[in-house]
């Protein structure tokens, strides 16, 4: 039999052997997490983002490179790209479609100072971006996550107004014998600044010539079609937008040229005529020929005297012209209600957008719940573990004689 003194001795000594067991253990493993999220205090850093853009804009951001003195690593040697999908989960962030249009290049400054410039090849249309950049270097590797907000653009302060540049909208030649000359020659004599041209049709409405002439989507509607009154005013019956002159040729403006009035502006300009008795649709107007003989005796008012005998009161009486002012109404309710259908599509696909990203938002977050239950399982199992007491040790003990 072992003495009860020494028994008491060897129990104790086994204590303190488990004892320091279990907190090397958990030294080890605060070890690993540390070495995780700490850095070295003579590795390369990244400071502060400075912004200089704004939303609906391309992004344009500067992030600042902190390099030690002991540490002489070229810029041109230090590479940053957009984090991988598993960092962006490990750091709780979405990866959303719109930060794969991030670009990043490693800029020298003038002083010597190095950084990271973050663009984007598209307007970036939300307030915020989150993301995770990674950095690499000859010798280390780093991870940071951004968050850059984003203000608002400046409202315009200009009022509506349809001055336009006379220089950037001038019509070729000064005489009435110009605007009445055929479409094919104006084809093959076209203006320095003309990039396009559109012969009205019948049927043809201003609304749909400007949908299909515009040179993109980022250009509403409204303003081209307030771009085309402006330039060709020629075509347009008493400079109302609602009549046109068949056969006369249209010239497209510019995108310069369309930006003069902004879209608010345009939209303004387009409800005011709309909303005027005096200004509603009508089908194209033939201004391809004359069909009169007395059309032929002045030149100075050949478009006019051509209107003037399609309308023929002696020949049509009461009932053409009620017939008239009836196409004339539906064709404006027709112009507006196409109005209102485009502008609650758009909404519709900018709703739906919003919705998808906020799905996936939810998903990812589920995502990373189920995650850290499954890493809290597994520390919780792990400390069970290691509190539970050993007693094989002790049976051994009781053994001997």
């Amino acid at each position: 039999m072992i003495p009860k003194a020494d028994y008491q001795i060897f129990y104790s000594l086994l204590e303190n052997t488990m004892t320091n067991k279990k907190a090397v253990l958990l030294s080890g493993i605060l070890s690993s997490i540390t070495a995780v999220f700490t850095i070295p205090l003579h590795a390369l850093q990244l400071g502060d983002a400075s912004l200089f853009s704004v939303m609906n804009e391309p992004l344009k951001s500067h992030i600042e490179v902190l390099l030690p003195n002991n540490l002489t690593t070229p810029a041109h040697t230090i590479h940053a790209r957009l984090a991988s999908q598993s960092a962006f989960y490990q750091a709780g962030v979405e990866p959303v479609t719109i930060l794969q249009h991030l670009r990043f290049k490693t800029v020298t400054h003038p002083n010597g100072k190095a950084y990271i410039e973050v663009s984007s090849t598209q307007p970036i249309r939300e307030p915020f971006l989150n993301f995770v950049i990674e950095t690499e270097w000859p010798t280390g590797r780093l991870l940071r996550q951004y968050t850059l907000l984003l203000d608002p653009p400046a409202p315009t302060s200009t009022p509506p107004t349809l001055d336009l540049d006379a220089t950037q909208y001038q019509i070729a030649g000064n005489s009435s014998e110009s605007q009445t000359n055929s479409a094919a020659s104006q084809h093959h004599q076209p203006s320095s600044t003309q990039t396009e041209t559109y012969t009205i049709k019948a049927n043809d409405t201003l609304w749909e010539i400007a949908r299909d002439v515009r040179p993109n989507k980022s250009i509403s509607i409204q303003q081209m079609m307030i771009a085309l009154q402006a330039l060709n005013p020629h075509a347009f019956i008493n400079d109302n937008i609602n009549l046109l002159k068949r056969g006369k040729v249209l010239r497209v403006p510019s995108t310069a040229q369309i930006a003069v009035i902004t879209p608010q502006e345009s939209s303004e300009l387009l409800a005011a005529q709309t909303n005027d008795p005096n200004t509603l649709t009508a089908p194209p107007l033939d201004a391809t020929h004359q069909a009169s003989p007395i059309a032929s005796n002045s030149q100075n008012s050949a478009d006019r005297l051509t209107i003037v005998t399609r309308v023929d009161p002696t020949a049509r009486g009461n009932s053409a012209s009620q017939t008239h002012t009836s196409e004339v109404a539906y064709n404006s309710t027709l112009t507006v209600t196409q109005e209102q259908l485009d502008k609650a599509k758009r909404e519709n696909d900018e709703l739906k957008s919003r919705l998808n990203d906020l799905q996936a938002q939810i998903n990812t977050l589920k995502r990373l719940l189920v995650l850290k239950d499954e890493q809290m399982a597994r520390l919780q199992a792990r400390l069970e573990e290691l509190e539970a007491p050993e007693t094989v040790p002790q049976q051994s003990l009781t053994q001997v004689p």
